[in-house]
């Protein structure tokens, strides 16, 4: 049976949240992220409330104060915020006992590029492997794990396509 942190939309395993820079993609995240950790509502929907973990790799302590204030919210023990983290191999059984000693139930990853440095989203077997990781853990650990990240840049050029605009790679 399927378990939701949000009702009907927020399922343990891997979720993301693309689009173009600046249009608020962060600051709904960390409302999401707050919902949860106070087990209320977001958007209209029930949130089971649950620990999390969120990765704000684009931000500092400061910038996460001044829009925890703007959600007239503060960070409480069900929340906890990391500012910095790359992703290899061996980090992600790091990541793994966090998560099982503080009974984390969602991880938010913001944003997938500063997440996996490095990584060229246009190579298939790159993107496989980084997202199959991440995916597996999720699954292994039945989390809710929140990825996200940018559309393009305009100068790279727009893709129709969604997820090719998202990951460059459709595998």
């Amino acid at each position: 049976e399927q378990s939701w942190l949000v009702e009907d939309w927020i399922p343990e395993g891997v979720i993301t949240i693309a689009g173009r820079p600046k249009i608020g993609k962060s600051l709904m995240a960390l409302d999401l992220a707050l919902s949860i950790a106070n087990g209320g509502y977001f958007l209209n929907r029930q949130c089971k409330q649950a620990k999390v973990l969120f990765f704000a790799l684009e931000d500092t302590p400061n910038r996460i104060q001044s829009r925890l204030k703007r959600f007239d919210a503060k960070a409480n023990q069900n929340i906890g915020f990391k500012f910095e983290f790359k992703y290899r191999p061996e980090n992600l059984t790091l990541l793994e006992e966090v998560i099982q000693d503080n009974k984390i139930n969602l991880v938010v990853i913001d944003t997938f590029s500063r997440f996996f440095p490095g990584a060229d989203q246009n190579d298939h077997i790159q993107m496989v492997d980084a997202l199959g990781n991440i995916s597996n853990l999720a699954q292994d650990m039945n989390i809710s794990l929140l990825m996200i990240d940018h559309h393009r840049k305009q100068q790279l050029g727009y893709s129709n396509d969604p997820i090719e605009d998202l990951f460059g790679s459709t595998g």
